[in-house]
């Protein structure tokens, strides 16, 4: 369960924990082990991959001719990036992978995939994985028995854009805004629809008892009231969410997901931090929130809005003082990471709830 700061107004935001049992993982008191054959592979200081020149040998890379296909940006996980480069005298021998972190820039390797030399001349191609941390130069070091090769590429920065996305539409046909935060492309409306993205329904669930209940991917408005809909959107439990209960579907638009804790953890960077992220999120009007809405600016357009939650016993509470959403990741077997906003607080805070808790929902897109 997520615990609130103090507030001046008493908001009860602890919800009620249904016993269940943590899962455990055995420890593997197996005496085998796994072993493979690693007669052709060094492992050199920098975790790089060294091919023995005992078994697959070349004698020179033509390092002065790099060809690099793709860009990389700074921040931005690489996509379809890679770099080739010729090499001679091979001996025709087969190659394990091979991986080469980066340095200069972290957050990247290069990854050569196992094949065999040709006899003679020919060409090597690295695909290059993960997230570069800053932009400049990601060197790269090849090594090749005694041969070897440093190969830099170049890192862009991240130009952010900012503002207002194109407008999203779910299978229902609502329709939503969307808004550019750092590297991410966030919905700036809370989610309403009532189906996966498949067109299966959900399950409106409107009683207290049958809320406890369900182990199926329900959804509530708050206090029952459709006029809360359109405004605020819909509370869903955390069973929509579940892959193992909802046939692996999803309820965000195609396109679109539940976002990580990881994935908030960014949007939270990108806003300032924990004291200013939920200042630069919450609408400023004192239409929705309670006064005194601390710290609200709404300036990065993400329009938050005090849409409350239902406790697993099915009771409603906090419109008007607080925001909680979903995130895809687990705490533990009875409870999931969520992020939440209260009025008097211009934080944006975590914590963990319930599965049965009903909770807003805000996509992120892939």
């Amino acid at each position: 369960m997520f615990n609130i700061k103090t507030l001046s107004l008493a908001i009860a935001l602890i919800f009620t924990v249904f016993a269940c049992k943590k899962s455990t993982v055995s420890p593997n008191t197996s005496t085998k082990t796994n072993q493979s054959d690693t007669t052709n592979v060094v492992i050199s200081k920098n975790d790089t991959l060294i091919i023995d020149t005992l078994s697959a040998k070349l004698i020179s890379f033509d390092c002065s001719n790099v060809i690099v296909k793709g860009t990389l940006i700074a921040m931005q996980s690489a996509s379809y990036v890679s770099f080739k480069l010729s090499y001679s005298g091979g001996n025709g021998k087969e190659f394990p992978i091979q991986t080469i972190n980066s340095t200069g820039i972290k957050g990247l390797q290069a990854v050569l995939s196992a094949g065999k030399l040709q006899n003679g001349t020919g060409i090597l191609t690295y695909n290059i994985i993960g997230i570069p941390e800053t932009s400049g130069l990601a060197m790269f070091e090849l090594v090749w028995g005694d041969v070897s090769c440093n190969v830099n590429v170049q890192v862009n920065k991240y130009q952010p854009i900012s503002g207002y996305g194109e407008t999203l539409k779910d299978v229902e046909g609502n329709i939503y805004k969307t808004v550019y935060i750092g590297t991410q492309q966030w919905m700036a409306e809370n989610l309403r629809v009532s189906k996966y993205n498949d067109g299966t329904n959900l399950v409106n669930v409107q009683n207290d008892n049958s809320w406890w209940n369900s182990l199926k991917g329900s959804w509530c408005n708050y206090l029952n009231d459709s006029g809360n809909d359109t405004i605020y959107g819909k509370l869903y439990n955390w069973y929509v969410m579940d892959k193992t209960y909802n046939g692996n579907r999803n309820v965000c638009p195609v396109g679109w997901h539940i976002p990580t804790e990881s994935e908030w953890r960014k949007l939270l960077v990108a806003l300032g931090g924990y004291a200013q992220a939920g200042g630069n999120m919450k609408e400023n009007s004192s239409n929705y929130w309670s006064q005194p809405n601390k710290g609200a600016t709404n300036s990065s357009l993400f329009r938050a809005l005090p849409s409350g939650f239902r406790f697993n016993n099915g009771s409603f509470s906090s419109l008007s003082n607080s925001a909680v959403w979903w995130t895809s990741t687990e705490f533990d077997i009875c409870n999931y990471k969520v992020f939440y906003l209260v009025y008097n607080s211009g934080d944006l805070s975590n914590g963990d709830n319930d599965k049965r808790t009903g909770n807003a929902i805000r996509c992120i897109k892939d």
